[in-house]
């Protein structure tokens, strides 16, 4: 065997090693195909007050808002067409409770029954179960309270690496958004 040849097979495994060490990001794109996109024009966030990592919020609301305005959104801070939030779970398993009268907010394992306008009756028992390493935002309807669009991101990766957790969430988020419906542009 030549030694160019050598040379390319070395590098050739070098880098199959380096994409196998790399943590693997499984995403999932869930909204109803036949929905009009193009009539929503605008998103504002649901927040809390306070979250448990404040910075890691503000960058995936960063990311999220850059992959939003790119297709077209514009955010406001109310009276919006759209309502966005987003979750996870970081080093443990954890339950996200929500409000029912923000959006109905199904599981996410299991059938979507979101797309059938199936709604949850206040009092009941609001909560969806996330595992380490899982990443979902939501985006809904504030008018119907109805969920348009959900992305789940899932990897697993060490959270004591910041800068690579960071990327891990940046690269999952833009990969969750090539899935958004772009709203086509009305003349005006």
């Amino acid at each position: 065997m030549s030694r160019s040849i050598q040379t390319l097979l070395g590098i050739a495994l070098t880098l199959v090693g380096l994409l196998q060490a790399l943590p693997a990001q499984d995403v999932k794109v869930e909204y109803n195909k036949a929905e009009d996109f193009s009539r929503y024009r605008s998103y504002s966030w649901v927040t809390k007050e306070k979250y448990d990592r404040p910075l890691l919020a503000m960058d995936i609301m960063g990311a999220i808002d850059e992959q939003l305005q790119a297709k077209g959104l514009n955010r406001l801070d109310t009276a919006a067409d759209l309502i966005v939030t987003a979750y996870g779970a970081l080093d443990t398993d954890m339950s996200v409770s929500f409000d029912p009268s923000t959006y109905v907010m199904p599981g996410l394992e299991g059938p979507v029954w979101w797309t059938t306008g199936a709604v949850a009756l206040p009092g009941n028992s609001t909560a969806v179960f996330i595992k380490k390493g899982t990443l979902v935002v939501d985006i809904a309807d504030p008018h119907t309270k109805q969920l348009k669009w959900r992305g789940i991101a899932k990897t697993d990766f060490n959270p004591k690496k910041q800068k690579q957790a960071l990327d891990l969430i940046h690269k999952s988020v833009a990969k969750m958004f090539r899935e958004y419906p772009s709203r086509s542009v009305v003349a005006q």
